[in-house]
């Protein structure tokens, strides 16, 4: 090694040659770049404030600032930001993680955010997972495309297939699958079934639901079986139910109990019906005593003028009657004879008198006759004593 104060005076001037040995105990120069740098190959271990860039190997390293690392691995702990292109980083850290491949084991306070593979984690705040699955404990919101999950949330949980198992407050929306839930608010199903204890509204679309119901139910279609306080409205096929109010049938029948009133507009209704059944048009066979009764009214005018004159006769064999009888009243002022007469058809000329004598009645007066012969058909016959016109009522009433 020269030495350059013997012709150059001047410090900064200085010039050296530094040489080094290397494994195999060759001495040899060591080299420097363009700037003056010094190059080492191999590795090297140091205490660094500042910035080290290494193109190849590894470095172990206590670092307190940036490491970039093109290629290798680096084992740290670090306080500030690691960016890694590529291989595997084991850390604990407090900040934030980007990670574009591979997978990372942390337990984070923030965000991570994973494009691929799997992430099991103890997390407050958001997860988004665009595949695979994930098992966690969360308090806030969890979106899911695909698979499953079993969580205990408060809040709103979409599935767009599968099925969950859960205990909500708030609304659950299934396009598809089922449900087992209890279930405080609102719960509607577009298709398939529930079968819940709800205190609320119940809409079902198809098939059947089986409930205790405080309110009302509508169903388009199959059957219902409860016990309901309140009105049921049934479009089409039974109901077969203990019902206190009232009971609207459009078709068919009803069998039931009822106290109140019951409105049917076409088919026939079997009731034991304590109270008062009121009949707008057609007629009624009841049960009386364990008989069958029956009543018709008529109001007879007669001159004695007339050889036949009107009449009032009932087919006394249609109801199989075992007992009958005519009431006649004289409505009138003139005096009125009236007598019963028995044929086996409506033919005028097949009358004839019954056994049981003719009666005279005056003003106001009444009689009951009971016919003597049984024939097909049996009438009154009423006839005036005087020019005058007389006017009678007449009632039939049949007992089977």
């Amino acid at each position: 090694m020269p030495n350059n104060i013997v012709f150059n005076n001047v410090a900064e001037n200085l010039k050296t040659q530094i040489y080094g040995t290397t494994s195999t105990g060759t001495v040899t120069a060591l080299l420097v770049d363009n700037s003056g740098n010094i190059q080492i190959g191999g590795s090297i271990t140091s205490t660094v404030t500042g910035t080290v860039n290494i193109s190849g190997g590894s470095i172990t390293s206590t670092v307190t600032g940036t490491v970039n690392v093109s290629g290798g691995s680096i084992t740290s702990t670090v306080t500030g930001t690691v960016n890694v292109s590529g291989g595997s980083i084991t850390s604990t850290v407090t900040g934030t993680v980007s990670i574009s491949d591979g997978s990372i084991t942390a337990t984070v306070t923030g965000t991570v955010n994973v494009s691929g593979g799997s992430i099991t984690s103890t997390v407050t705040g958001t997860v988004n997972v665009s595949g695979g699955s994930i098992t966690s404990t969360v308090t806030g919101t969890v979106n899911v495309s695909g698979g499953s999950i079993t969580s205990t949330v408060t809040g709103t949980v979409n599935v767009s297939g599968g099925s969950i198992t859960s205990t909500v407050t708030g609304t659950v929306s299934i396009s598809d699958g089922s449900i087992t839930a209890t279930v405080t608010g609102t719960v509607n199903v577009s298709g398939g079934s529930i079968t819940s204890t709800v205190t609320g509204t119940v809409n079902v679309s198809g098939g059947s639901i089986t409930s205790t119901v405080t309110g009302t139910v509508s169903i388009s279609d199959g059957s219902i079986t409860a016990t309901v306080t309140g009105t049921v409205n049934v479009s089409g096929g039974s109901i077969t139910s203990t019902v206190t109010g009232t009971v609207n049938v459009s078709g068919g029948s009803i069998t039931s109990t009822v106290t109140g009133t019951v409105n049917v507009s076409g088919g026939s209704i079997t009731a034991t019906v304590t109270g008062t059944v009121n009949i707008s048009s057609g007629s009624v066979s009841a049960t009386i005593a364990g008989h069958g009764f029956t009543s018709s009214f008529a109001t007879l005018t007669a001159n004695a003028s007339a050889a036949t004159n009107t009449l009032f006769y009932f087919d006394t064999s249609q109801f199989g009657y075992n007992n009958y009888s005519f009431y006649v009243k004289n409505t009138g002022t003139a005096t009125v004879s009236v007598r019963l007469q028995v044929s086996p058809t409506t033919a005028e000329s097949y009358y004839i008198n019954d056994t049981t004598a003719e009666v005279t009645l005056t003003q106001n007066q009444a009689i009951v006759l009971a016919a003597g012969l049984f024939l097909n058909y049996t009438r009154l016959r009423v006839l005036g004593t005087s020019d005058a016109t007389v006017t009678v009522e007449g009632y039939f009433n049949g007992q089977n």
